[in-house]
């Protein structure tokens, strides 16, 4: 169906609603909440149906102008369904609350945004599927009731019913209830966030809920809600939405044909992400080659962005309002902002936020504030303006400004702000790529200035216990032993292993490490012999004094001591759970190693430079 006729249909919709109420309300009140969500929907419709991208930075654009619909999988099975239309994503996840999970640049928020535009669709109408509410959980604030937040989003729209009435529509399950971006809440409100979502879909358990984030663990605390993961677009669907964009057709075509050919599976990481997509096409005229490495692939994208004007880009005219300010220093400005912003987990802003971040570094390189915003949102669009707010244009550029950022700081400064970042916010080692990038950067130094006081600590902390230097581990990260269904961050599945409870802490540090040396196992998915699981099955399913889930059962580190079988298994130098520590220790002594490599190496120079002097 067209746009157009989609808006069309919104008065017929929303009566199809309406009479699900059946005859629990007066006419006359049906007519005034028909008028209500009509005249809502008309507004949010022309708000969501229409977008800015990275590429349209300039002005809105349609979504179905440059929309292409991921695959959803989902199960233990990984079966997949297509989010053509939301319908079918709930027929095919059997569950009125699901969550969309995908990395960054995937297009979770436009996937949220179709699906508000598809509820309105008059095909398949035997069934209602909800009069759709777009919700930025972003904006929800550390006091606020999420039924304020909810209301807000509906009020600002032309809703003119009171709170109390649309209380009474979400008692009756009149809603599809879209909850965008919960990972962009800080981390210091995401649990209280959590159990208000929680909370509130347990007291209007009618309604439809779809909630959007990226890959967590936390997800197993979502006790009613089904994981589907967004599917990486496969070659077809890369070309079908690079053909729907706007840009220089014969630029545009040999794009296409070097996608079609070899560029798509050299690079299948960017190609197959909608955001990375858009940024190959408009780095692909200045570079012969892509470049493989995510924090090369963003330094020549800003490249490119700062110094083209946009002229490929349909009825787009660039203009820069920092006259004479070098890449040099405007990338400079930048980093600073985004590494202030992003250790106060900030990525949305009113004017005057904005202002306060930038004051600073742009008074060091004399430079107008007003002009580098102007410049930020529309030469090099990293920022877009929505109403009053500012956002970035995706916060995966926060991340890599923010690693360009460290890079220029000394040793002593890097550990300092690293240890910092990781305290207060540990949920950055694994939803976000700022750590990654910076650890591609510059390995020696990740390893000397992030790596390296981190063993040190954790080790020390360990040998100085009464306790088995595993156990010891295990009280450190605060973690508790569990046998049940576990989402690895990928699909949930039935694991023998240990459980943060849903908190990450700082100590959880050698989870990431793992992902870049090949040699630290894993301190979280045990294999071990069926005699070990059905010990702990036998012994703990059902006991009042555990907590005891559908899904997993918790053993607390005293229950462990007091379980020989348990305690053995945990503290036997040739199982997993050991291995994990003792490659800790290498892994520090090997940095060390390195480190005085380098400081021999340089010793050698120096003394062949004093005996040729002499």
């Amino acid at each position: 169906m067209a746009v157009p006729d989609v808006r069309k249909a919104i008065p017929d919709f929303v009566l199809k609603e309406i009479i699900s109420l059946g005859k629990d309300i007066s006419d006359k009140y049906k007519v005034d909440m028909r008028t209500a969500f009509t005249d809502y929907l008309h507004d949010a419709f022309d708000r969501y149906s229409w977008s800015k991208t990275i590429l349209y930075k300039d002005s809105p654009r349609r979504i179905y102008d440059f929309y292409v619909h991921n695959f959803l999988s989902y199960g233990r099975d990984d079966k997949i369904v297509s989010a053509k239309e939301v319908r079918d994503v709930f027929q095919a996840a059997q569950s009125n609350f699901l969550i969309i999970s995908g990395s960054g640049g995937m297009g979770k928020s436009m996937m949220m945004k179709h699906f508000f535009v598809d509820a309105i669709r008059t095909k398949k109408r035997d069934e209602p599927i909800g009069i759709p509410i777009y919700v930025e959980l972003r904006t929800l604030e550390a006091n606020q009731p999420l039924l304020e937040l909810i209301y807000t989003s509906v009020s600002k729209f032309g809703f003119c019913l009171s709170q109390e009435a649309f209380e009474y529509a979400l008692r009756k399950g009149l809603f599809l209830l879209l909850l965008d971006a919960f990972d962009e809440i800080p981390e210091s409100q995401s649990s209280k966030a959590l159990q208000k979502i929680n909370d509130f879909c347990d007291k209007y358990h009618k309604n439809k809920f779809v909630l959007s984030s990226r890959p967590s663990e936390g997800f197993a605390a979502w006790e009613r809600f089904t994981v589907l993961e967004m599917q990486p677009l496969s070659k077809e669907q890369a070309m079908s939405l690079v053909r729907k964009l706007e840009y220089d057709e014969e630029l545009k075509e040999r794009f296409l044909q070097r996608l079609d050919e070899d560029l798509y599976e050299s690079h299948e990481d960017f190609a197959s992400n909608p955001l990375l997509l858009n940024i190959m096409l408009q780095t692909f005229d200045n570079y012969a080659t892509i470049p493989e490495k995510l924090h090369e692939f963003y330094a020549a994208a800003f490249n490119t962005l700062y110094s083209t004007h946009d002229s490929k880009i349909k009825g787009y005219k660039r203009i820069l309002h920092c006259e004479g300010l070098s890449s040099t220093t405007f990338r400079s400005i930048l980093a600073e902002f985004c590494y202030r912003s992003y250790a106060k987990e900030q990525t949305r802003f009113t004017e005057t936020d904005l202002r306060d971040f930038l004051e600073l570094p742009c008074q060091k390189a004399k430079v107008d504030v007003d002009d580098y915003i102007q410049d930020l949102m529309s030469s090099v669009c990293i920022l877009i303006q929505e109403g009053l707010d500012y956002s970035f244009s995706h916060r995966s550029f926060q991340e890599y400004f923010t690693a360009v950022y460290f890079m220029k700081k000394d040793d002593a400064w890097q550990k300092k702000a690293a240890k910092i970042l990781l305290k207060n916010n540990p949920y950055s080692l694994f939803f976000d790529k700022m750590f990654f990038m910076l650890f591609d950067m510059n390995k020696e130094g990740f390893e000397g200035n992030i790596i390296l006081p981190f063993l040190e600590e954790c080790v020390k902390k360990i040998e100085k216990s009464d306790l088995p230097p595993t156990l010891a581990l295990m009280k450190l990260r605060g973690v508790a032993l569990t046998y049940g269904e576990i989402y690895n961050g990928l699909r949930t599945e039935k694991k023998f292993s240990i459980t943060h409870s849903f908190d990450i802490s700082y100590y959880d540090f050698p989870d990431f490490l793992q992902f870049m040396y090949a040699e630290i196992p894993s301190f979280g998915y045990w294999k071990t012999d069926s005699s070990i699981r059905d010990h702990f099955i036998t012994t703990y399913s059902g006991k009042e004094n555990k907590i005891d889930r559908d899904f997993e059962i918790f053993l607390s580190l005293s229950d462990i001591q007091n379980d020989k079988r348990l305690y053995d298994f945990l503290t036997d130098k040739s199982a997993e759970p050991y291995k994990h520590y003792l490659a800790l220790k290498k892994l520090r002594d090997d940095i060390k190693a390195r480190q005085q490599e380098d400081i021999d190496e340089l010793d050698e120079l120096n003394d062949d430079y004093e005996l040729d002097d002499d």
